[in-house]
């Protein structure tokens, strides 16, 4: 022929894809999974009552035969899965500080142990007016822990606890390396404090971390005198100036900030304050994995390693353990994060397996992997990242293992063509890249969508465009950090010229992250939804044909869905006229009020936290997905200053606000009317006798009146009266602001219009003759006090708590109440049932 000829393979070379050995690995992974989805539904079962009943199963597969036995089989292992879940995540250990001291609330302690990280200043606020809240100058580092001081007597104890330390100028902070005895208000780990939140005691029981110690002043942290020899210690301090030098290559220099923050992160793991900025557009663009370290960028270290070693000629199975030298290298280097860790064990494993000169099939590896990393984090199974890592590697492998045609066709058989021009070979690769960079979007967004709620169709362009950017400064990076290692000025010059390359990728990555028509913010659909899109992808892409209808057709209905399912869902249950939720924000106020399909934000604000993830998690788990207005009861920063956050994430077109805030002066109030400005709500300024509808309930404003200039801020803070129609006739909930003495005295004066079934307590609850007046006047069977620490648990409260449900979002969590048509009210809150 012409133009070809034939091959010379031996067809027993082939190797034959092991899909039993493959089928049995995954259903372990996946039998793994359903047993920790099993133990969180069913969080009260104790570790040894799953064993007691995998070894009841176990005992009963014994006996019957082989096809019922084989079920059994698989359900032993979802039982000993939940059983190992529990072991891992359901309780401290015996020298955790919490299990110690047994504090629920901060309690003052002194601590002994190990400096692991340098002083990092805490992140800046995100929220629009966090500029106004007042500050002080805070860092923090990581300590393990190594004793406990009480009652001056030391105890053992580990874990990692989060410092966080008041800057002065004039003290020294230790350093990685450093053994200290510090003193400070410890806060342990809790549960989840609002709707949407994680169970932050499961993850920290799985890794160790005990919480967090504030301390009020640099001269409570004490520099131990060293150990003879501490090796731990010398490890620690000589991992950290390695990697401080490091640092120093590339980020001296006062040109391209945001450049050199980039590559600090792309190579090294580092964030800093200019890094914020650039890690937003590139979120918005899809592309944010880019920045954190992961399998991606080890594969990159590896490649260039690969083409080093070959300069020098074939090493064979050398070549394998000398490139798993290098990721070893990198991971002492960077933070031990864990998505960096876990792409690092991913990583070893896979070159483990080339260096001993075995023909593993690579899919059935990744699935022995992903059960090994189980084993270490159970918890894993629902992070975003696991989740991406094993699956996005998976479909990796599977497509060149598979040699699938759309991205690397297939040559005919015995049959090998003569070599194409350069130009064709080349477009040929730019095809399959492409192709390759739409099916790992397409895989990831059901993910990301189920996690997140955010559905980004502008992620697989910027991926496409944005990586070979990445790649190139990977690449000459690490050889940046090689050189600079060794000469120094060869360094700095390298990260020069690198700064300037990475600032224009981060513009070009700004510029596709504009294109917002194509970035979509939903309710974040169920597993099962996300379950059934990747199959039905799976099955798409394993056809390989671009007119698989029913595929086609099911994913179209599955993608329709998750626009459409949201609005078919009730905003609240069946029977339930007008529901309060108030969020746990520490020293501030957040309630969402639904009535009917409306809602509303009354007031947003705290003095301590960013609230803007707490509203889009909260959003997402109560199912509001909109709200038509807010209100502003009156001119202090713990009301309002997250409102601009919720008016984007709720979508407010209209604010009702105590008269007083817009007559204020003050930055912080022109700033907030502004930003409502500048988004097109409409402030509409409310006084006594004003009402408004809210579905099926109805607003009356009761206070302030019109003589109310000369009384303080907090006195002139708007007071409503909600009231619903119900069977049992009229139910009320009253809400209060801030309101102090003054107020108070001129309600009180027509005590019978403030009596309701349900109040929120006045200005946090705090205490005085007036509040005790008022709460009896009112004579509510349901308290709801949103505060902080400060005012929780306060004692003179405590005779009239009596015979009431009084619900502390310090102590409780974000409380609740529900009014039902025939006229029950219920009362709950995230740490309690309801009531």
């Amino acid at each position: 022929m012409d133009d070809g000829i034939f091959d010379a393979i031996d067809p027993e070379l082939v190797q034959p894809v092991p899909r039993q050995a493959r089928r049995r690995v995954w259903s372990l992974l996946g039998c793994a999974v359903a047993g920790a989805m099993l133990a969180c539904a069913l969080s009260g079962v104790a570790a040894f009552e799953w064993m007691v009943a995998a070894l009841g199963v176990g005992v009963f597969a014994s006996v019957v035969r082989s096809e019922v036995a084989r079920i059994c089989v698989l359900l032993g292992v979802v039982l000993l899965s939940a059983a190992w879940f529990e072991l891992r995540t359901g309780s401290m250990g015996q020298g955790s500080v919490q299990n110690i001291v047994g504090a629920e609330q901060r309690v003052l302690v002194e601590v002994r142990g190990l400096v692991t990280s340098g002083p990092q200043p805490s992140p800046p606020r995100l929220d629009h007016l966090a500029r106004f809240r007042r500050t002080e100058p805070l860092v923090h580092f990581d300590l393990d822990l190594t004793h406990l001081v009480a009652s001056g007597r030391a105890r053992e104890a580990r874990g990692r606890l989060r410092v966080t330390v008041k800057a002065e100028e004039d003290q020294a902070l230790p350093g990685p390396g450093d053994r200290i005895r510090v003193k400070g208000w410890y806060t342990p780990v809790r549960r989840a404090m609002n709707p949407g939140q994680a169970d932050a005691r499961r993850w920290s029981n799985m890794t160790g971390s005990v919480g967090s110690l504030f301390v009020s002043s640099e001269r409570l942290v004490e520099v131990e005198g060293p150990a003879r020899f501490d090796l731990r210690a010398w490890q620690v301090r000589t991992l950290a100036d390695v990697r401080e030098h490091l640092l120093s290559l590339i980020e001296r220099g006062d040109e391209h900030a945001r450049g050199r923050a980039v590559l600090s992160a792309l190579l090294l793991g580092q964030t800093s304050p200019e890094l914020r900025d650039a890690r937003t557009v590139f979120a918005q663009s899809g592309t944010a994995h880019l920045l954190a370290i992961s399998g991606f960028h080890l594969a990159i270290l590896c490649l260039l390693g690969v083409m080093l070693f070959r300069l020098a000629g074939e090493h064979g199975t050398l070549e394998a353990a000398m490139v798993a030298g290098l990721v070893v290298v990198l991971l002492l280097l960077v933070p031990a994060r864990v998505p960096i860790v876990r792409a690092g064990v991913l990583v070893l494993v896979l070159l483990v397996s080339e260096t001993l000169g075995r023909h593993y099939d690579r899919i059935t590896l990744l699935g022995w992997i992903a059960l090994g990393l189980y084993v270490w984090r159970p918890m894993d199974v629902f992070s975003l990242g696991a989740q991406l890592s094993v699956g996005i590697t998976g479909l990796l492998l599977w497509l060149s293992s598979s040699r699938h045609p759309w991205v690397a066709p297939a040559p005919i058989r015995g049959l090998v063509r003569r070599r194409r021009p350069a130009g064709v070979r080349f477009m040929g690769w730019v095809r399959s890249y492409l192709v390759v960079c739409v099916l790992c979007w397409a895989f990831s967004f059901p993910i990301v969508a189920a996690h997140t709620g955010v559905v980004s169709f502008v992620g697989p362009i910027a991926t496409a465009v944005v990586t070979p950017a990445v790649v190139a400064l990977l690449g000459a990076g690490y050889i940046g950090l090689a050189l600079g290692s060794v000469v120094p000025d060869v360094g700095h010059w390298v990260f020069d010229q690198l700064a300037g390359f990475a600032e224009q990728a981060v513009q070009m990555v700004e510029g596709m992250a504009g294109v917002s028509v194509l970035v979509f913010d939903l309710t974040p659909p169920s597993w099962l939804w996300a379950g059934a899109m990747i199959v039905t992808l799976g099955r798409f892409v394993a056809r390989a044909r671009l007119r698989a209808w029913r595929e086609l057709a099911a994913i179209g209905v599955l993608v329709a869905w998750i626009w459409v399912g949201p609005s078919l869902r009730p905003s609240l249950a069946s029977g339930v006229m007008l529901r309060i939720d108030t969020l746990a924000v520490g020293d501030g106020t957040c309630h969402i009020i639904r009535s009917g399909d409306e809602a509303m934000i009354w007031d947003c604000g705290s003095l301590r936290m960013d609230l803007r993830p707490t509203l889009e998690k909260a959003a997402d788990a109560l199912g509001v997905a909109h709200a038509g207005c807010g209100v502003i009861t009156h001119a202090n920063l713990d009301h309002y200053v997250s409102m601009p956050d919720a008016v984007e994430v709720f979508g407010i077109s209209r604010m009702f606000v105590s008269p007083h805030v817009i007559e204020q002066t003050g930055a912080p109030e022109r700033a907030l009317l502004d930003f409502l400005d500048e988004q097109g709500v409409r402030v509409v300024p409310v006084r006594r006798g004003d009402e408004i509808a809210l579905g099926e309930a109805q607003l009356r404003f009761i206070w302030p009146d019109e003589h109310t200039d000369e009384l303080a801020s907090n006195d002139r803070s708007l007071v409503c009266m909600v009231s619903v129609a119900t069977a049992a006739g009229e139910r009320r909930l009253l809400l209060t602001g801030d309101i102090q003495g003054a107020a108070m005295q001129r309600l009180l004066e027509d005590p019978a219009s403030l009596r309701a079934d349900v109040l929120e307590i006045p200005h946090h609850g705090s205490f005085r003759s007036e509040s005790m007046s008022f709460l009896a006047a009112v004579d509510p069977a349901v308290v709801i006090q949103s505060t902080g620490s400060g005012r929780a648990g306060d004692a003179r409260w405590a005779d009239h708590r009596a015979g009431r449900t009084w619900l502390t979002t310090a102590v409780d969590g974000a409380a609740w109440v529900e009014f039902h048509h025939d006229g029950r009210i219920e009362a709950g809150s995230m740490r309690s049932a309801s009531r």
